[in-house]
C-alpha cells in the first residue's frame, strides 16, 4: 500500500463516525448515511492533492459530505424530512431564549428551494455550523475571512432558511 493510501485510510478510520453521524442528522436514513459518507470520503480521497492544512481535516471532510447530501437532496422521492435539532442563537441577551428548537417533518421541496437560493458558501457555513459543530473561526478559515463574517454570514443564511421551510 503506498503511503498516501495508508495516510487516508488513517484518516477514513480517525473521521468516519463524525462525517457518518453528521450525514445521519440530516438526513435520518442510516444506509444514505453511510453511503453519502463513502462517496465523500472518495471525493476528498481524490482531491487530497488539494488540502493544504488551512483548516481542520474533519472540516474538509464535511464540506465534501455536504456536497454529497445536497446531491442526495436532489435524488430523493422522500416528500418530507425529519428534522429534529436545537439551533442556539448567539446574539441572544442573557434574558432572550438562547435558541430555538426545530422538531418537525420539512418538505424536501422546500428545502430544495432554499437551498438553491444560496451561494455555495453560505449553504456550506449554514450545515457545517448546525449540523456538523464547526465553529465560526474554523468556517472563517476555511473559507478565508473571519469569524465575525462567518457568524454573520451564517445568522443571515439561518433566518432566510428559516423563513422558508417553516
Amino acid at each position: 500500500m503506498r503511503q498516501t493510501e495508508r495516510k487516508f485510510e488513517k484518516i477514513y478510520t480517525d473521521n468516519y463516525q463524525q462525517v457518518y453521524s453528521f450525514l445521519y442528522k440530516l438526513c435520518h436514513d442510516s444506509e444514505a448515511a453511510d453511503k453519502m459518507s463513502k462517496e465523500a470520503f472518495f471525493h476528498a480521497f481524490k482531491r487530497m492533492v488539494l488540502y493544504k492544512g488551512q483548516c481542520e481535516m474533519l472540516t474538509w471532510l464535511l464540506h465534501y459530505a455536504r456536497k454529497m447530501f445536497v446531491k442526495y437532496l436532489n435524488k430523493t422521492d422522500a416528500l418530507t424530512l425529519p428534522v429534529n435539532l436545537y439551533v442556539s442563537n448567539p446574539e441572544a441577551s442573557v434574558n432572550d431564549e438562547p435558541g430555538f428548537r426545530i422538531n418537525e417533518e420539512v418538505d424536501v421541496a422546500k428545502l430544495r428551494s432554499a437551498f438553491s437560493k444560496l451561494t455555495k458558501k453560505e449553504g456550506d457555513i449554514l450545515i457545517l455550523r448546525i449540523f456538523g459543530d464547526i465553529s465560526f473561526a474554523e468556517l472563517g478559515r476555511f473559507y478565508g475571512i473571519s469569524a465575525d463574517s462567518s457568524k454573520l454570514i451564517y445568522l443571515r443564511v439561518r433566518d432566510k432558511v428559516k423563513e422558508e421551510i417553516l
